[in-house]
């Protein structure tokens, strides 16, 4: 007998087509998801961790898991993205769609914005934050790119995850590495990115701060 397999990262909301509208959403939420949740469990799924999607319809996913109306792994939220503006994933999923970047996005450019959104986001019950550090398009190393994230901005949202004993998932390219080190965040890309597990099982992947383990 095995233990159950915990799906670290998924974006159980954001599939293609990507929703578009409340509409869409709610018709997506009742047609096709508990497909998907059931297809996980037969597959030994048994937690999953959301990591970035539509906010806050996320948690009424969550509430219905718990209270029994969906039928599906234990799931653990996020939150949305944290992103540079125009950045990902408001430039790359949802382009040209202003709910969908609404939704699935917090721009932000001013520390003090960021952090106050962090918090707010932290009273949730989410399990960490999510910021893609990366714009929206692949560069070479060293060379900004729209939508990166200032590196004050990255250390409001740490400092205020770590306020309530969270951590941050950071999305980051090759090219983003030293950038990461130098903003106090050490991560581990992987072809398109890396992120954090947070709130779980520690990382091998060591950072220069706890509350900012990554893995691939």
């Amino acid at each position: 007998m095995l233990p159950g397999f915990v799906d670290a990262h998924t974006h159980l909301l954001e599939r293609n087509p990507v929703a578009t509208s409340e509409r869409a959403l709610d018709a997506f939420i009742e047609t096709t998801l508990p497909g998907i949740l059931r297809g996980n469990l037969e597959a030994g799924v048994t937690t999953m961790v959301s990591m970035g999607d539509f906010w806050p319809r996320i948690l009424t996913v969550q509430e219905r898991l718990r209270e029994g109306s969906l039928t599906g792994p234990r799931l653990h939220v996020m939150g949305p993205a944290f992103e540079g503006p125009g950045g990902h994933p408001a430039e790359t999923i949802c382009r040209g769609d202003a709910w969908c970047r609404a939704k699935l996005a917090v721009e932000v450019e001013d520390p003090a914005v960021a952090a106050d959104r962090a918090r707010a986001i932290t009273e949730k019950g989410v399990i960490g934050l999510k910021a893609a550090y990366s714009g929206a398009i692949e560069r070479t190393p060293g060379e900004a790119a729209q939508g990166d994230m200032d590196p004050a901005v990255l250390e409001a949202i740490a400092s205020a995850a770590k306020e309530r004993g969270l951590r941050v998932a950071v999305h980051e390219n090759f090219a983003d590495r030293a950038r990461c080190d130098r903003a106090g965040r050490r991560s581990s890309p992987t072809a398109r990115g890396s992120s954090a597990v947070a709130g779980t099982t520690p990382s091998p992947a060591k950072s220069s701060r706890p509350e900012a383990s990554l893995t691939p």
